[in-house]
């Protein structure tokens, strides 16, 4: 089995980035740990693992953000993982906290007014799982929580919005919407209140952004 440690430095590497055996680099560092969870059939383990980052510009410590790979090998579901970290939020992670070029193309950047000032939005691709066919944007969801966002206080300082939902023909069967890393229950009214991306079969969406002050 292969170290998610190990594995997240040599991806990081292979981006430009050498953050060393000690995952840290300048005021970053980081960590990536496994969590394995109940085999669902005797092929089959499941591997969470959680990457954290931790630098003084964020609003709170240690931003955790957890992936799970399904597969026949430890190795296979730690790579699955990885690769949902790395579309959903490695790239707006390098981007605001270590070096914005590094980032490339990989991140779409937009100005965002808050009441307490401008931010700028650095936002990652949206992943989406479990269905067989093309999943809409969603985009028009995210505004309108970035339009609840208006009525929490922010600090100027770095911060992280993410949710995740999943559905089963049409049903809400997961709702997660995180920001700084605790459960943001009016996010979570939004959310709820949206309708499902597809009426019928398995359907989950997971966007993930940065709020960089500007």
């Amino acid at each position: 089995m292969p170290s998610p440690a190990s594995v997240f430095a040599h991806w990081m590497a292979a981006s430009g980035i050498a953050i060393g055996d000690d995952l840290k680099l300048g005021d970053a560092e980081f960590q990536a740990t496994l969590a394995a969870h109940p085999r669902p059939t005797p092929e089959l383990v499941v591997a969470q693992v959680n990457f954290a980052v931790n630098h003084p510009a964020l609003a709170r410590p240690w931003m955790v953000e957890s992936c799970v790979g399904v597969a026949p090998t430890w190795k296979e579901a730690i790579f699955q993982t990885l690769a949902m970290f790395e579309r959903a939020v490695a790239y707006p992670m390098i981007a605001a906290l270590i070096d914005r070029k590094a980032a490339g193309e990989n991140v779409h950047v937009e100005r965002y007014r808050h009441p307490e000032g401008e931010f700028e939005l650095l936002l990652g691709a949206q992943v989406d799982l479990f269905a067989t066919e093309p999943v809409p944007s969603a985009e028009p969801l995210f505004d309108q929580l970035l339009a609840a966002l208006q009525e929490v206080p922010l600090s100027r300082a770095v911060h992280a919005l993410r949710f995740f939902t999943a559905y089963q023909d049409g049903r809400m069967l997961t709702n997660e919407v995180f920001l700084d890393g605790e459960p943001w229950e009016a996010g979570m009214k939004v959310t709820a209140g949206s309708p499902a991306p597809l009426p019928s079969g398995p359907v989950g969406v997971r966007v993930f952004a940065f709020l960089i002050p500007a």
